[in-house]
This record gives structure tokens, C-alpha cells and sequence, in this order.
């Protein structure tokens, strides 16, 4: 028996699948709720496609945590500090989280909050103050 030192056969491209919804943590599905009837499988369906926006969005926020801490300017960091606060605010009111999972975004959210506030809030001088400082003692 001799082997082919290639392989004839190409690997098959299948487009991804979506995560199915036990994978999801925490998410709403008929088979984890025993007190979910057949006629109400719509709502089943729909909490779960909220559980994978959920998850969705979670994914889009740590995506611009990174992009927080690539950035150099001050005001473009304070912008995503903002959008970062908020998304984490909408992760907190979604129910297809844990009560504890909630939690935690809410007090990420009140932190990303405090960053995203303008340097003069925070106790430090911006830069615009400081040269006009800077400029008023030359006179």
C-alpha cells in the first residue's frame, strides 16, 4: 500500500453555524423552562434570539475595549469610553443574563463611565487648559 505524499481531496467550506442556544449561557429555551407550554414556543424563540444579541453585542463591546486601549488621543478614548458605558448599560437590563452576571455589567458600565468624562472631571488638567495656562503666563 503506498501513500500520496498530497492529499487529492480539498477540505470542505461550510459557512460557520450559529452557536446553538444550550451553548448560550444563561439563555431562555424551551427545554431548560419546564413552564414554557408548546403554544408558547415564539417566545421561546424570540428569547433566544435576544440571548444571541446579547451575546452578539457583548463580543462588539469587548472589541472596543481593545480598541480603547490601542488608542493614543484622549478624546477618541473618552468617545469609546462612552459607547463601551453604554452598551454595558444595555447588557445590564437584558433578563437573558444572570442576576450576578448583571450585576457586573452595571458596575463595569459606572466604570467605563468615569473614562469616558472629560479630563477637567477627573481631576486632571486637558491639554487645552494647560497650553491656555501656559499662555496667559507669557503675558
Amino acid at each position: 500500500m503506498t501513500e500520496e505524499p498530497f492529499a487529492t481531496t480539498q477540505p470542505s467550506r461550510t459557512r460557520p453555524q450559529p452557536m446553538p442556544v444550550s451553548n448560550i449561557p444563561h439563555s431562555v429555551s424551551s427545554a431548560s423552562r419546564p413552564d414554557v407550554r408548546p403554544d408558547e414556543q415564539p417566545d421561546a424563540r424570540l428569547q433566544a434570539e435576544l440571548a444571541r444579541a446579547g451575546c452578539a453585542l457583548w463580543l462588539a463591546t469587548l472589541s472596543l475595549m481593545t480598541a480603547y486601549m490601542h488608542q493614543q488621543a484622549a478624546a477618541h478614548r473618552a468617545l469609546l469610553a462612552r459607547r463601551i458605558a453604554r452598551n454595558l448599560h444595555t447588557l445590564q437590563g437584558l433578563e437573558c443574563f444572570g442576576e450576578d452576571c448583571r450585576w457586573r455589567f452595571g458596575r463595569l458600565a459606572r466604570k467605563w463611565e468615569q473614562c469616558g468624562k472629560p479630563c477637567e472631571t477627573r481631576g486632571h488638567a486637558s491639554l487645552g487648559a494647560t497650553l491656555r495656562n501656559a499662555l496667559t503666563s507669557f503675558r
